[in-house]
């Protein structure tokens, strides 16, 4: 999976971390989009960076591509966008869309 970097990032973390991604949830009802107001938080358990030397050159706002680690578990929870936001605001984040 692709994952953005962050404007507040740090060096890349070396072997496995655990990382969540937001997807805003949305319904389709008659052909129109609906936005309700939550997001999908999908924590992988486990990954690791595909191309260290990549993630090491890359900058915010590129995106570096991940890795299942030694478990290809993930836990997956819907959260209110102002429990998303306040969360991605203490981490400087911004929520990828999808």
């Amino acid at each position: 999976m692709d994952f953005p970097i962050p404007a507040n990032a740090g060096p890349p973390p070396e072997g496995e971390f655990a990382v969540a991604i937001l997807h805003e949830l949305n319904a389709r009802v008659g052909g129109r989009q609906i936005p309700l107001d939550m997001y999908q938080c999908v924590t992988y358990l486990a990954a690791r960076i595909a191309d260290p030397a990549e993630a090491a050159a890359a900058q915010a706002g590129d995106s570096i591509r991940l890795l299942p680690g030694s478990t290809d578990r993930a836990l997956i929870t819907a959260v209110s966008a102002a429990e998303a936001l306040a969360a991605l605001a203490a981490r400087d984040g911004v929520p990828p869309t999808g």
